[in-house]
C-alpha cells in the first residue's frame, strides 16, 4: 500500500500537479473524449474502473458535497450497469451531450452550472479533474503508481486505434506503432485541456495527452502552424472574406468574442489598449480555423493573443453560455475517417521514452539519475526541488540522457 495523504499520493503516483484545498460543491471526473475519433477516456474506464472510483473518492476527500463521473451521452448505458452495483462509492454518472468543446474544463464548468440538477450552482462550484488523474490516484492507493496510459492515434496512419503505452512514449514511436503513413506533423489534443496544439515528434506523452493526430505536412493546420508569426498575420489579413463561418461556430461568441473584429483590427491597424474582439474569452479550441473555408490561421492567432492577454494586465472577459456544436463538425475538416475502435496493448513494443521535467505549477523536476545508470520500472528518476512531485521510470532500462528531459531505453548500458 502506498502513502495515504493526498499530496503524498499525487507525488508517489507520478501526478505532477499540486492539489490545493478548495471548497467545491461538486467533484467532476471528466471522462470526455472530446474529439472525433478519440477513445482513450473510455478505454481507461473499461480497464481501470476500480482505480477511477477509488481515486475519485480520495480526491473528493470530504471537500465536495457530491462526486460525478461525466461521460458522453451515447456511452452512458454502456457503463451504467457497471456502476449501479458500486453505488456505495458515492460516484454517480452524469450524461453530457456529445458536443464540442465540452472537453474544455472552463466550458464544462459553465455548462454544469446551467444544469437543473445543480440548481443555483456557479462555475466555481465545480472541481474538474481528468479520468486519468483519478485513475492515477486510485492506482497509487493500491500501491502501484500509474506508469502507462491509453492514447488514441488517428489521422494519416495505417492502423488507427487506441494504444496502451508507457508514459513518455514519443509521438514518433506512436507513428511507428500505428504503421506509419506519411504523417510528418503531429497535433496532440489533450482530454482535459480542450485545446488543439502542435507538438514535435520527439515529445513524450504525459497523463493529459489523450489523442495524437498525424497530419500530412501540406495539411492546412500543419502549414499554418509552420508559418512565422508575421507571415500568419499577413495571410489572415489578406485572405479573409468576412464570410462569418468562424463566428457562426465559435463557442465563445455568446460571451462576446468576435473573430471578424480581430481580422478588422489586424487589417486596418485598429490596434490599441484593451481586448480586441473579446479574445479574452477564447478557449483555444481552433474550431474557427477548422471551419474556415480558406483554412486561414485565425485560430492560431486568436489563441496566441488570448494567452498573452491573460498573462498581462489587460481586463478580459470570461466564457459564459458558450455555443456548442456537434463534434462531427470537425471530422471532415481534419480529414479523419471512422472512429478507430481497435485497442492494442503496445507497452512491450516501446523501446525508448522521453520524460519531461516540467511541472504544471512550480519549478521543474531535477534528475536524480546519471546517464548510464540502470533503472527499474517505478523508480524515481527526477524530483522537484521541494519534493512535491517526482518523475517515475515507466520502463526498466538505462538512462541515456538528462538534458531537458530524462531519456530511458530498454537494455543494459
Amino acid at each position: 500500500m502506498g502513502p495515504s495523504g493526498l499530496a503524498e499520493l499525487l507525488q508517489w503516483g507520478g501526478v505532477r500537479e499540486r492539489w490545493t484545498p478548495a471548497r467545491a460543491r461538486v467533484l467532476v471526473v471528466a471522462a470526455l473524449d472530446a474529439f472525433p475519433g478519440q477513445a482513450s477516456s473510455r478505454a481507461t474506464l473499461d480497464t481501470e474502473i476500480e482505480d477511477v472510483i477509488a481515486g475519485a473518492a480520495r480526491l473528493a476527500g470530504g471537500e465536495a458535497g457530491e462526486s460525478v463521473l461525466a461521460v458522453r451521452d451515447p456511452e452512458v448505458e454502456g457503463i451504467r450497469t457497471r456502476f449501479e452495483r458500486r453505488a456505495e462509492a458515492g460516484l454517480s454518472i452524469l450524461a453530457v451531450p456529445d458536443l464540442h468543446p465540452l472537453g474544455s474544463p472552463e466550458v464544462l464548468a459553465g455548462w454544469l452550472a446551467s444544469c437543473p440538477r445543480f440548481d443555483g450552482a456557479r462555475p466555481a462550484d465545480f472541481r474538474i479533474v481528468g479520468v486519468d488523474t483519478a485513475a492515477a490516484v486510485g492506482a497509487a492507493l493500491r500501491g502501484r503508481p500509474r506508469l502507462d496510459r491509453w492514447v488514441t492515434v488517428a489521422g494519416r496512419v495505417r492502423s488507427p486505434g487506441t494504444y496502451q503505452v508507457p508514459l513518455g512514449t514519443t509521438a514518433s514511436t506512436l507513428r511507428a506503432l500505428s504503421g506509419g503513413g506519411g504523417g510528418a506533423s503531429a497535433v496532440s489534443y489533450g482530454v482535459t485541456r480542450g485545446r488543439l496544439r502542435r507538438i514535435p515528434l520527439s515529445r513524450g506523452l504525459d497523463l493529459s495527452d489523450g489523442l495524437v493526430l498525424f497530419l500530412a505536412p501540406d495539411h492546412p493546420l500543419a502549414a499554418n502552424d509552420a508559418l512565422a508569426p508575421t507571415a500568419a498575420v499577413r495571410r489572415l489579413a489578406a485572405g479573409c472574406s468576412r464570410c462569418g463561418v468562424c463566428d457562426a461556430l465559435c463557442p465563445s461568441y455568446a460571451a462576446g468574442m468576435r473573430v471578424r473584429e480581430l481580422v478588422d483590427t489586424i487589417r486596418y491597424d485598429l490596434g490599441g489598449p484593451g481586448d480586441p474582439g473579446g479574445l479574452g474569452t477564447c478557449i483555444g479550441c481552433r474550431l474557427c480555423e477548422t471551419a474556415c473555408p480558406a483554412f486561414l490561421p485565425v485560430g492560431r492567432i486568436a489563441s496566441e493573443i488570448a494567452e498573452r492577454l491573460r498573462g498581462g494586465d489587460v481586463a478580459v472577459g470570461r466564457a459564459a453560455g458558450p455555443r456548442l456544436v456537434p463534434r462531427e463538425a470537425l471530422r471532415g475538416r481534419l480529414g479523419l475517417g471512422p472512429d478507430p475502435d481497435a485497442r492494442r496493448d503496445a507497452r512491450h513494443r516501446v523501446r525508448r521514452v522521453r520524460l519531461s521535467l516540467a511541472c504544471r505549477t512550480g519549478p521543474a523536476a531535477v534528475p536524480c539519475r546519471r546517464p548510464g545508470e540502470r533503472v527499474w520500472r517505478g523508480e524515481p528518476v527526477a524530483l522537484t526541488p521541494d519534493g512535491a512531485a517526482r518523475v517515475l521510470a515507466p520502463i526498466s532500462g538505462t538512462v541515456r540522457g538528462v538534458d531537458g528531459c530524462v531519456t530511458i531505453s530498454r537494455g543494459r548500458p
